[in-house]
């Protein structure tokens, strides 16, 4: 028996895991008046509630010591079935001495309505609160420094967030989905907002971007149906794809003055979006980039302009000029790391739109209002044999390469019918 003992308490010894790694809250736990938990020099993090402990109870009060050990963490096993989810508690209180909650900690508490974070809160670990659909507010902390992935995701009764002035970053999808959200104040210590992060925020009208943000992810703000202004900081040099796509309440949008490029689908179907002032500093429109902003009626692209993706203003029915201030003529096509990968020759729509994998086929039936085939950021094809018709908007060029661009040499001898020089 006391081999028996020795050997358990070695292999306990090997799994008890700390959860100041927030986002490794653990597989295995031991068990303690209907408590699962692990522990180690510092305390105790709290995994779960075994199968006997009282469920009657809508609340739960996280114990401030566990078997005599202060608990300093809250985190979850991987079996849902031993999880603080399977509970349905509609209200949590934690103790203040908390100072990590880890990944998945409260996941899809679906029931939970309310919720205090802890005074002394360091970091909240990856999809903590993902699923927590009743929960309406909560008060992030001034100590939190670090917040996961997806930590908000599908809550879709919040209404309202302010982070503390200590986080830098935004991370993929922390914001995904929270379909509810009216408003939320972004610190100005943010430098970085990752993938997806305010996706399908469909409720938020007015959002403040930081100064001090250089990076912005792909799909930051896709589906965000309600935005109707933007403004980006200086110090963003590229629009990630997909940042606005479909902002159909977008109105104006002011680009930063250091902009080098705009990605694939950057503001596709922005349906109201009605002037776009490009910096001149921009040599990179991408694929579809403008693609279905029916109320745009005229674009000047600038001097330094080299390149613009295939179908980049393909569904822009109200489009009537465009100003091209670039002597040499832009290359058309579809754009990978920076470089034309493939040439054509239109950015309004065409008749040799019908694509698999790169590979052009034969095709002259064209009809409106079909959408487009899907492309993806790694610019490869899902074949699609839906076509639309082309928009035909003058081309303003200037008077010294009017020439030039309608030579028998330049992709842009197709329009040679809608060019006409600037002066």
């Amino acid at each position: 028996m006391k081999k028996f003992l020795f050997i358990l308490t070695i292999i306990f010894a090997v799994i008890v895991l700390s959860c100041r790694n927030i986002n490794n809250a653990g597989k295995y736990g031991e068990t303690y008046g209907g408590y699962i938990f692990s522990y180690d020099d510092e305390g105790v993090c709290l995994l779960g509630i075994s199968k006997d402990y009282d469920n009657t109870n809508s609340s739960f009060k996280i114990p401030e010591y566990i078997y005599g050990l202060k608990v300093i963490s809250i985190g979850a096993l991987d079996s849902e079935e031993y999880s603080i989810s399977s509970h349905n508690f509609s209200h949590i209180y934690i103790p203040e001495d908390v100072k990590y909650i880890c990944k998945n900690a409260f996941k899809n508490c679906c029931l939970l309505e309310e919720i205090n974070l802890p005074r002394n809160l360091s970091s909240i670990g990856d999809n903590a609160f993902e699923g927590c659909s009743s929960l309406t507010s909560i008060e992030i902390p001034s100590t939190v420094t670090s917040i996961g992935n997806s930590v908000f995701k599908e809550c879709t009764s919040l209404k309202s967030i302010s982070l503390p002035e200590n986080i830098t970053h935004i991370n993929s999808e922390e914001f995904k989905n929270l379909s509810s959200l009216e408003e939320i104040n972004l610190p100005t210590s943010i430098v970085y907002i990752g993938d997806n992060a305010f996706e399908g925020c469909s409720s938020i009208q007015n959002i403040e971007i930081p100064n001090n943000v250089t990076f912005m992810g792909n799909d930051i703000f896709k589906g965000c149906t309600s935005l109707k202004y933007i403004s980006l900081p200086d110090g963003v040099t590229s629009i990630s794809p997909g940042a606005f796509k479909n902002l159909s309440s977008l109105e104006e949008i002011i680009l930063p003055q250091n902009l080098s490029s705009i990605g694939d689908n950057a503001f596709e179907g922005c349906q109201h979006l009605k002037n776009v002032t490009i910096p001149n500093t921009v040599t990179s429109i991408g694929f579809s980039c403008f693609w279905g902003c029916q109320s745009l009626r005229e674009i000047t692209l600038p001097a330094n302009i080299s390149k613009i993706g295939r179908w980049a203003f393909a569904k822009c029915v109200k489009l009537e000029k465009i100003y091209i201030n670039a002597a040499t003529p832009p290359e058309i096509g579809l754009i990978k790391n920076g470089s034309i990968k493939y040439k054509y020759t239109e950015i309004f729509g065409g008749n040799d739109i019908n694509h698999a994998n790169g590979n052009d086929r034969n095709s002259t039936t064209i009809s409106e209002d079909k959408e487009h085939y899907e492309y993806g950021y790694d610019n490869s094809y899902t074949y699609s044999t839906k076509r639309y018709k082309q928009n035909s908007p003058k081309i303003y060029v200037p008077s010294g390469s009017f020439g030039t661009y309608r030579s028998n040499y330049s992709l842009w001898k197709t329009y040679t019918s809608l060019i006409y020089s600037s002066n």
